[in-house]
């Protein structure tokens, strides 16, 4: 019997690494060319609603049992638009003009979704020891 317990664990942390990437990468772009003060904090403050929406998508799809499944990246993936979108504009209160939902909604999906797609529809490698090549 194989154990994968390790192949999971690095799954999971990079499934971790790469949410968190993708979220910040986007709102890195979307502060960076507006203005370049501060960019830090102003990052991260667009990133602190979409992070915080991320974490709570995260624990309600469970992720850490399927990171790369396709149902698992839905979840995140509305979890993040939808609580990211109505905690920007309820509780840090920021604008949510209907052209940074859409870029918001489209940016995250490709981020979010498009790797477990294309890891899905990526043939598995087998791992050979060199030695047997």
């Amino acid at each position: 019997m194989i154990d994968l317990t390790n192949e999971l664990r690095v799954a999971e942390f990079t499934t971790n690494e790469f949410l968190a990437f993708g979220v910040r990468a986007y709102n890195w772009i979307q502060r960076t060319y507006p203005a370049l003060h501060n960019l830090y904090f102003s990052v991260l403050e667009v990133a602190a609603p979409f992070l915080i929406a991320a974490a709570v998508g995260w624990l309600l799809a469970r992720a850490w049992r399927a990171p790369v499944s396709a149902r698992t990246g839905a979840i995140v993936w509305a979890s993040t638009v939808a609580g990211g979108l109505a905690l920007r504009s309820l509780v840090f209160d920021r604008g949510v003009a209907p052209s940074f939902m859409v870029v918001a909604a489209l940016t995250l999906g490709v981020l979010l979704c498009g790797w477990r797609a294309a890891v899905r529809f990526t043939p598995a490698r087998r791992l050979v020891p060199p030695a047997q090549r």
